[in-house]
């Protein structure tokens, strides 16, 4: 029997009455990830408390928000850097405050450095 590391959440079943308001906030956080919308905006959208949608969120997706908000916005990252615009630009019209925060977090998910992985992807094409 695998054991559960310290601090997981019990994952249970999102009751199915819940299923349809929590697809809608992932539709909500898809249409709005640019803004980096906060919980309680995402949680107002699906018609919930804020406490209780980021418990019912995280599992009935596994993660949290703002997981799930970082993974949307490096993957439009990515592909605007596919598109050869400036990391710069990319950073912005993605939804981080910053250049600094924004390679970090990149760097965290994907590995490496925005300017390493666009590098990579022109020289494996």
């Amino acid at each position: 029997m695998k054991s559960k590391a310290k601090g997981d959440p019990p994952r249970r079943p999102v009751a199915p009455h819940q299923r349809p308001r929590i697809e809608d906030a992932m539709d909500y956080l898809r249409a709005h990830f640019r803004e980096a919308p906060r919980l309680h905006d995402v949680a107002k959208a699906a018609h919930f408390s804020p406490y209780h949608f980021h418990r019912i969120f995280r599992t009935h997706y596994g993660k949290t928000i703002k997981t799930a908000t970082t993974e949307m916005q490096i993957e439009e990252a990515k592909r605007l850097l596919l598109e050869g615009k400036p990391i710069a630009e990319v950073s912005k019209s993605v939804g981080f405050a910053s250049h600094a925060s924004f390679t970090t977090r990149f760097k965290r998910l994907v590995g490496v450095s925005p300017h390493q992985w666009s590098n990579g992807q022109r020289s494996s094409s």
